[in-house]
């Protein structure tokens, strides 16, 4: 006789949800890598690597990438330097031993790329976004909606009604909250590879989640409780679901 070979178990939600996203996890990862900035050149004596005059048409938006990576460079080598032990018995604070060296590698970007000061310091300001996209709103949201369907599939057994527009808002508030956290440490850390450094500085303040705190609250409340509804909609019309 033939044995019968029972089919294996069906995956769960949650495994499909991770399947799927997996190429998108791998992109960020891909993206994650591409974007960090450079690592040649580094040191601690303040001193910007050799580099050829090359002016800059600021009005090209390569060129302006090019001075917006100097400028972060510029951050970062001003923070190695204010940190190096031959810093320890200068005078000053830490703050002003960074601010005195960014100035001074400014005016040298500024006279390589035939630019001004001022716009080394708009450009250090420019992040790029596509990082924080791919790498951080992109997998966040894919947990934040994996979420609000879970809390969506599970409203669709219950009654609709008024009471259940209050526990999806209520789980809304409770869910975007826990969002804002998780994505103020992970942003930090995606940050903090990118550059390699766990000392931020003032490049923290221009993380997104720092930046735009009430725009990302208000965006992860109104996806989780519009996800939430249309799911638990779609569940007690498709009861096979």
């Amino acid at each position: 006789m033939f044995a019968i070979r029972s089919l294996p178990p069906a995956p769960s939600r949650a495994a499909r949800c991770v399947h799927r996203a997996s190429p998108i996890l791998a992109l960020a990862g891909v993206v994650l890598l591409a974007g960090c900035v450079r690592r040649e050149g580094r040191n601690t004596v303040c001193q910007w690597p050799d580099e050829a005059p090359a002016p800059l048409d600021l009005r090209n938006p390569a060129h302006r990438r090019h001075l917006g990576d100097d400028a972060r460079f510029a951050e970062e080598l001003a923070i190695r330097a204010a940190d190096a032990p031959a810093a320890a018995g200068t005078t000053g604070t830490r703050e002003e031993r960074i601010a005195a060296c960014s100035a001074r590698l400014d005016a040298w970007i500024a006279m390589l790329h035939d630019v001004t000061p001022d716009d080394v310091r708009r450009a250090r300001d420019e992040r790029p976004i596509q990082v924080d996209v791919v790498v951080v709103f992109v997998p966040l949201g894919i947990l934040l909606g994996t979420v609000a369907g879970l809390v969506g599939g599970r409203e669709a057994r219950r009654p609709g009604g008024w009471r259940e527009q209050v526990r999806l808002l209520a789980m809304s508030v409770a869910s975007a909250g826990i969002f804002m956290a998780v994505g103020e440490v992970w942003s930090r850390l995606v940050e903090m590879v990118r550059v390699g450094d766990s000392d931020l500085g003032a490049r923290a303040a221009r993380l997104p989640w720092n930046r735009h705190p009430a725009s990302i609250f208000l965006g992860a409340l109104l996806f989780f409780w519009a996800f939430a509804a249309w799911r638990a909609r779609a569940g007690r019309s498709s009861p096979a679901d």
